[in-house]
């Protein structure tokens, strides 16, 4: 009779043994083996040993518990199985280190804490970060060892990849070399370290895909992961760290080999799938693949197909073969008046950093002013564009990695070039402000005749392109009043002709002038005198005749385009234009009354043409 309670206390030993299992945590009296595991409390993760596919060796891992198809993303001794044995043992050293080993003593993994605890724990967290800790101390940042910090290939809400500059811990991804083999692969993600933080991938030793750098807001040129990103950068370490938007309950960011991609995915319960958001890929399209067009090459997508052409004032080295770039196509002169300037590009990824300089306090007339200075500068651009910007970032040698982005993701960047190779669009505009108090502002065409489809700008657009019609903006005066350098938003480089409230000239004197220095052989006058010496006369009046033949009353008379291509790379002789549509003789017999009462209101009217000299 004395056997049954000596049988009944063994299995209720034995059975409160199995369920301390379903619990998060080991202490350094206790072991993990295999065929037991850690459930973190809200039961979203679990911890313990597994073999991948049909292999037969043996890993310390974390899945998603309660995800059918287990789904791995953190391995504890990915380069180091346990072969053909099903007798790993996890526990607590003496030291106060986690400690992974086989029945023959092996250490095959370990953790390496400098910091001992009085009595320490391991756990697994909701988070699905296993930590080592003090077990009176729940404070992160008290933590003796975390696998947040030690990733595989898996980024996890919440989880940092960074870097350390003080301890050299460097946290990055590395992908699977395929779905049996959890080891090491060949595909990395991570912080390149720099004094201009970027995000990088890696095959081997190959770089498959860069971001640009951190601009306030974004990585430059960064696609949405559906995640915000919190991005820190102080005197010991840099880091990045991702919080879903929508907060899924499972989410996960991997990086796989298979397909060369940083991939992000969403489980979708009442489906029992994986959902994957193709558009959040990282490369996401052939632009982002690295240096698609080569040395001051643009890469842009047109629908699904890659488009690569040089920045203005240089030329294919090779056609056939954009990853050889572009190279100059005119002699360009380091700071020589009307030979060397800079020309504005908008929602661009910013050249890659390797040969580049930072000074995260200067303004960016302080950065054009530094790059002037040297010969070497190709490029400049705000390092932060929160607000009206700040900071410098000059670029020195070949521009590499360039390409045109949606407006949310590039910014500004300003590339050094020959003068003659900036283009300039010629806007008129002018303003009666005569009120009782009040001003409107009207687009108004006082033309009845064909307007070509010629753009109109508000004033606002106007003003904000040239600054407010600022004095720094000032390029000269002519016969329509003061010249403003401006650009539009879409990158465009504008010359602003601005009429003062005295003068008795409109848009249809505008018009007319090409048309009549043209007759009176002075077309010439009618290009900017800041252009001077910056382009051949012969080519500048090519240009107009050809431009005059586009714009001539009769649309039978005027040219197709590939008769304008023809015209413009050869040197055939020209018929003369005829009358333009927009030519309108002066009627001064006719003028507006209202009955001696006086209007007042304010026009906008506002006429382009565009000049690109060859």
């Amino acid at each position: 009779m004395a056997i049954l309670p000596f049988m009944l206390v063994v299995n209720i030993l034995f059975f409160s043994s199995q369920i301390s299992w379903a619990n998060d945590k080991i202490t350094q009296f206790q072991s993990l083996v295999d065929g037991r595991t850690l459930v973190s409390q809200d039961g979203t993760f679990e911890l313990g040993f597994f073999n991948p596919g049909s292999s037969t060796n043996s890993y310390l891992g974390i899945w998603f518990k309660n995800v059918p198809l287990k789904t791995f993303v953190w391995v504890a001794n990915r380069d180091h199985p346990i072969i053909n044995d099903k007798s790993g043992k996890l526990s607590i050293s003496k030291e106060g280190n986690l400690v992974l080993l086989s029945n023959n003593g092996i250490a095959h993994w370990s953790t390496n804490a400098t910091t001992k605890g009085s009595s320490v724990i391991a756990q697994l967290l909701d988070s699905g970060n296993f930590v080592l800790r003090d077990e009176k101390d729940n404070d992160p940042k008290g933590y003796l060892w975390q696998s947040f910090d030690y990733p595989t290939d898996t980024i996890l809400p919440g989880m940092k990849l960074r870097v350390n500059l003080t301890s050299g811990l460097d946290t990055h991804l590395t992908a699977w070399k395929n779905w049996d083999d959890p080891s090491s692969g060949h595909l990395i993600y991570g912080f390149k370290r720099s004094n201009i933080p970027r995000m990088e991938m890696w095959n081997g030793t190959s770089m498959l895909y860069r971001s640009g750098p951190w601009n306030g807001n974004i990585f430059s040129a960064t696609h949405s992961l559906l995640f915000d990103v919190v991005y820190e950068n102080n005197k010991d370490e840099y880091y990045l760290r991702y919080k879903p938007k929508d907060l899924p309950p499972i989410s996960r960011i991997v990086i796989n080999q298979t397909v060369y991609a940083l991939q992000r995915f969403k489980w979708i319960e009442r489906n029992q799938t994986w959902t994957q958001y193709e558009h959040a890929n990282i490369p996401n399209d052939d632009c982002d693949n690295y240096k698609r067009c080569g040395s001051f090459g643009i890469c842009a997508m047109k629908g699904e197909s890659p488009v690569c052409e040089c920045l203005k004032g240089f030329a294919p080295k090779s056609p056939q073969n954009w990853s050889e770039g572009c190279v100059r196509n005119e002699t360009w002169g380091c700071k020589e008046k009307n030979k060397d300037g800079f020309n504005q590009l908008q929602n661009m990824k910013l050249p890659d950093t390797n040969k580049s300089w930072i000074d995260r306090s200067m303004t960016l007339e302080e950065c054009k002013a530094r790059c002037w200075e040297n010969c070497s500068c190709m490029a400049y651009a705000n390092s932060d564009i929160t607000g009206d910007g700040s900071g410098c970032i000059i670029w020195f040698d070949d521009l590499l990695d360039l390409r045109r982005l949606k407006k949310i993701a590039g910014q500004d960047l300003y590339v050094r070039l020959a003068v003659s190779q900036i283009a300039f669009t010629f806007i008129y505009w002018r303003s009666i402000t005569k009120s009782r108090g009040n001003t409107r502002k009207v687009k108004k065409n006082e033309s009845k005749h064909e307007d070509l489809e010629l753009p109109l700008f508000d004033f606002d657009t106007i003003a904000c392109a040239t600054n407010d019609f600022s004095n720094d903006n000032k390029l000269g005066e002519g016969g329509f009043g003061p010249v403003y350098r401006g650009t539009l938003p879409d990158g465009q480089n504008v010359a602003v002709k601005r009429l003062s409230h005295s003068s008795t000239q409109g848009i249809k004197e505008f018009k007319n002038e090409a048309w009549s220095l043209w007759k009176e052989c002075n077309a010439l006058k009618f290009i900017d005198t800041y252009l001077e010496g910056s382009y051949i006369p012969s080519e500048a009046l090519r240009c107009i005749h050809i431009g005059l033949l586009c714009v001539q009353h009769q649309p039978d008379d005027r040219p197709t385009m590939s008769s304008v291509l023809l015209m413009l790379t050869s040197e055939s002789i020209l018929p003369q234009p005829k009358e333009p549509a927009f030519l309108i003789e002066k009627d001064s017999s006719k003028e507006e009354s209202t009955s001696g009462q006086k209007m007042y209101h304010s026009t906008n009217e506002v006429t382009v043409s565009v000049l690109e000299p060859r």
